[in-house]
């Protein structure tokens, strides 16, 4: 049977009320909408459709923003650490750069550095150093240091290189990494 089934009483004129909206087919009681219904449902359907894709976009416009600005401070971070061995750097004290990278915690650069330093007069001793820096304030975050025959050796060489390499973790992600077994 085609035709109006409300629960409620008749809506006044410029009320939209969907219930009386809908129809029944004869037979199965399938509920179908009328064009009005369609209309709507169109409409809110392309609605959602475009604010949709206008927030995707929206996201990657800034994931791509932000991407382009952390390989900028990460090739800041390498010139500043190319800057920082040339200032350290002397006839007797060889720095090598291990590790360099921008720390968005705290909006600076880090870098891990290994040192050999040739004391004495005729290189006879040999000193070994794990540096880790903040290449803007020249804070050092981590140094330690051993002496090539006397105590580097018995695995301390090992502690000192995995300590340094927690304390860049930790200055680059701002926690605690896991130490390595």
């Amino acid at each position: 049977m085609l035709g109006r089934h409300c629960a409620s009483p008749k809506p006044k004129r410029g009320q939209l009320s969907l219930l009386c909206e809908m129809r029944t087919t004869p037979g199965n009681g399938a509920l179908l909408m009328t064009r009005r219904g369609w209309t709507v449902s169109a409409v809110m359907f392309l609605v959602g459709l475009f604010a949709g894709g206008g927030g995707v976009q929206t996201y990657h416009t800034l994931s791509v923003k932000t991407a382009r600005e952390m390989f900028a401070e990460k090739l800041r971070c390498k010139e500043l650490a190319a800057g920082y061995i040339r200032e350290q750097s002397t006839d007797s004290m060889s720095l090598i750069l291990q590790r360099v990278d921008y720390s968005a915690t705290s909006n600076s650069c880090v870098a891990y550095f290994h040192t050999w330093e040739d004391v004495g007069n005729r290189n006879t001793y040999n000193e070994r150093r794990w540096q880790v820096v903040d290449l803007l304030t020249a804070k050092m975050l981590y140094d330690d240091h051993c002496r090539e025959e006397t105590n580097c050796g018995g695995g301390n060489d090992i502690r000192m290189d995995d300590e340094a390499e927690a304390a860049f973790d930790e200055a680059v992600n701002g926690r605690k990494s896991i130490a390595k077994k």
